[in-house]
């Protein structure tokens, strides 16, 4: 009896320790889930914006927009050289 009363702590504390561990572990997989899953959408996103940048700079419009073309820009920036 008194051998089963010495080791009930240690016994209890292992049992505990695992369950925590295991809980732990399975907070650690959905975080990397989560991650993953983040690091896709980043990637889907800055691909999109990078094609709509290039479109920009080929003056690709989206359809119900309006293409301006502004002339003349250095020649304002060398009449007004304090302004940026």
């Amino acid at each position: 009896m008194l051998i089963g009363l010495l080791y009930y702590r240690p016994v209890s504390a292992y049992f505990h320790t695992r369950a925590v561990v295991a809980q732990r572990a399975a907070e650690v997989e959905h975080l990397r889930a989560q991650r993953d899953s983040l690091r896709a959408g980043f990637e889907r996103v800055s691909q999109e914006l990078t094609l709509a940048r290039e479109a920009r700079q080929l003056s690709l419009v989206r359809p119900g927009e309006r293409l301006y073309v502004v002339t003349g820009v250095q020649r304002w920036r060398n009449a007004h050289p304090g302004t940026r």
